[in-house]
């Protein structure tokens, strides 16, 4: 069980990874699927590549985060209520990298549509 709990969360971490490292870069475009989809976020290109500037990185951490605890169960296979624990934890820390994001994220995505507001009058 810990060994199959490990790939999930090891796959997941690189998705996570991949999808911040995009967004970071302003190369993830304005999509249906992937990103932080917020109604902020979603209102025009700018806002949206503001909201991943910012809240790229906090995502690639919870990548990161994923990836770290699906390769120690995978490669430790432990046993018993440790795996339940790891992976309980594990997960509320991505959750909570991902609120961060959005949150950051979407306060920029608001900034950067004020902006271009003010400047198209």
């Amino acid at each position: 069980m810990a060994l199959i709990l490990g790939i999930v969360l090891a796959v997941a971490g690189v998705a996570l990874i991949v999808a911040g490292k995009l967004a970071s870069n302003g190369r993830l475009k304005r999509n249906r699927f992937v990103g932080l989809r917020t109604r902020a976020t979603m209102v025009s290109d700018e806002a949206w590549h503001a909201a991943h500037r910012v809240g790229g990185p906090a995502i690639v951490w919870a990548g990161i985060a994923s990836l770290a605890v699906g390769l120690g169960l995978a490669i430790l296979n432990p046993k018993g209520p440790d795996v339940a624990a790891l992976v309980i934890v594990s997960l509320m820390i991505v959750v909570a990298l991902v609120l961060v994001s959005a949150r950051n994220g979407t306060q920029a995505a608001k900034a950067a549509e004020a902006r271009r507001l003010e400047q198209s009058t």
